[in-house]
């Protein structure tokens, strides 16, 4: 199809920075000081992203509203930085033109043959128009101009005279499914209005494009673009009152749910694949159960209790039959999720939680390396270095004996990383890993381990912690761990990496973390910021 060839002509280098240089990264907690005063902000880059799979789903399903929309087999882009969104990972190739041709052929077949969202009866020139105008603008989330609407309008009549009405709408909503304005997000901005010095302000609909693709993973609703065609968006108090409306809709704990899984790499849990005999409680509705449990866990942080301090050091868990033993509590008498206290001296908020610890799990039991590299990448943005190719990664697998028993999972790694050539990077790591050696595989809290009693003793930024309870108390108020949440909700609302231009607005949003502690006032910040509202001049 014709939009195939337009699709095409979307390949090229996206993310450059706009005066054609490399931005260095930012580095969360770096040790040179920045003055965030105003006026130093520089911006970074706006670069071209198209719609995830997730997006595009939802898109499809807010367009073509009560239509039972088909199973979509589409593929997945490559993580960068910990999310599918990140415009880095988002070429074209003949693979990904099949796919989408395959899924819009789909979808057109489907809503062709269901009437229910046509907004007219006819099968005349006039219905037509109206479907072809109605659908455009909604799929490319602007108001068409004179040409654009002449020229769609004319494409569904042409189709209409050569295939039928059914067989035109079916081809229409195929050939616009296809085009590169409904599967990428062009932001060329709008120079006529006001913006700070290097910076241009976004369109009304290309904010509100920002805005429902961030809060609700899909198309802005009417509301949100009535505000956009009355010029509303302009404004950031705007902005932040459309924000909290789209805050109250159930989309939202959808998309928060679906960062949180990705920032900690959740779908591992899919894949836990332990030794049978040491753990034969898992299966499959044991991973679900780890999942969701983990799922409950974050939304009452971040939506009843409103807290990141609550999300590293709460205490609340959720728990059916199957996870009471994991957790240590008395079986509820339900196979639904229900609210517990956990035992004070065993849980501190989520990096205790049984599905994150069994997410960092793999072969015959836990891994302090996964755990303690999972908070250093993921909660402090500050992943380590990947080993030297020369450098024997493996632990071996016959466990070695000492004075008659096995040696537990740290002292083989103690003897293992002990080396001058594994010790940099694994002070660190293990520092930090080993704190978290009272949970075996599947998360459940022990004391010994092989007969002898486990060091939950720890390591974060050179100061001894007990353990992980009193590593979640601390890191619940830690200036970096809140440097690094508001980092990686940066990158998942920008697409995009986070480079030393975009310094002061990110801690701009540590800051309001650490003023108020709720992660929603974060969110409403990032979005009224000069990063979400502007994109930077493109130098000639």
């Amino acid at each position: 199809m014709l939009a195939s060839v337009a699709l095409l002509a979307c390949q090229g280098v996206i993310g450059d920075s706009p005066n054609g240089e490399p931005d260095e990264p930012f580095v969360p907690g770096g040790p040179v000081p920045l003055d965030c005063s105003e006026g130093d902000y520089r911006p970074a880059d706006a670069p071209l992203r198209r719609l995830t799979p997730d997006e595009y789903r939802e898109s499809v399903g807010s367009l073509f509203p009560g239509v039972a929309i088909p199973e979509l087999e589409l593929e997945r882009d490559a993580e960068v930085d910990g999310f599918d969104n990140n415009a880095l990972s988002q070429g074209v190739s003949a693979t990904n033109i099949e796919i989408f041709n395959s899924a819009a052929e789909r979808v057109g077949a489907v809503v062709a043959a269901d009437r229910s969202w046509w907004p007219c009866t006819t099968e005349d020139a006039a219905c037509g128009r109206t479907i072809a105008l109605e659908v455009g603008e909604r799929a490319y989330r602007h108001p068409l101009d004179a040409a654009e609407a002449e020229r769609m309008a004319s494409f569904f009549e042409s189709l209409r005279a050569e295939l039928g009405f059914d067989a035109a709408v079916a081809a229409y909503v195929s050939g616009v499914l296809e085009s590169p304005s409904f599967l990428y997000r062009p932001e060329l901005g709008d120079p006529s209005l006001p913006a700070p010095d290097g910076l241009v302000a976004l369109s009304g609909h290309e904010v509100a494009t920002r805005l429902s693709y961030l809060l609700w993973g899909g198309l802005p609703d009417q509301t949100l673009l009535d505000a956009a065609a009355g010029g509303e968006l302009s404004d950031a108090a705007a902005v932040e009152a459309q924000t909290r409306r789209m805050l109250e809709d159930p989309r939202a704990r959808d998309v928060v749910q679906r960062f949180h899984a990705s920032w900690l790499d959740l779908d591992r849990l899919a894949e836990l694949d332990l030794d049978g005999e040491r753990y034969p409680e898992l299966d499959g509705a044991l991973r679900r159960d780890l999942a969701a449990s983990v799922e409950a866990f974050v939304n009452d942080a971040f939506w009843e209790s409103g807290s990141t301090h609550e999300l590293f050091a709460g205490r609340q868990g959720f728990v059916n039959d199957r996870l009471a033993p994991l957790m240590g509590v008395s079986a509820p008498g339900s196979d639904e999720l229900v609210p517990v206290t956990l035992p004070e001296s065993e849980r501190a908020g989520l990096l205790t939680q049984p599905g994150v610890l069994a997410s960092t799990s793999h072969g015959i039991g836990h891994s302090p390396i996964l755990r303690g590299v999972l908070v250093l990448g993921r909660v402090l943005c500050t992943p380590p270095p990947p080993p030297p190719d020369d450098v024997d990664i493996g632990v071996a697998d016959e466990e070695p004996v000492e004075g008659g028993r096995l040696l537990t999972t740290r002292e083989k790694l103690e003897r293992t990383h002990g080396t001058a050539e594994c010790s940099n990077c694994h002070d660190a790591i293990d520092g930090i890993g080993f704190a978290f050696e009272r949970y075996d595989g599947l998360g459940r809290y022990r004391l010994e381990e092989n007969g002898a009693t486990v060091d939950p003793t720890g390591m974060l930024w050179g100061e001894e912690v007990a353990d992980a309870v009193e590593l979640g108390e601390t890191l619940a108020e830690d200036a970096m761990m809140r440097e690094c949440l508001a980092t990686q909700w940066y990158r998942f609302a920008l697409g995009r990496s986070e480079a030393a231009p975009d310094a002061c607005e990110i801690r701009r949003l540590a800051d309001t973390l650490g003023d108020v502690d709720d992660p929603k006032e974060m969110l409403v910040a990032l979005v009224t910021s000069n990063a979400f509202r502007f994109r930077p001049e493109v130098s000639e």
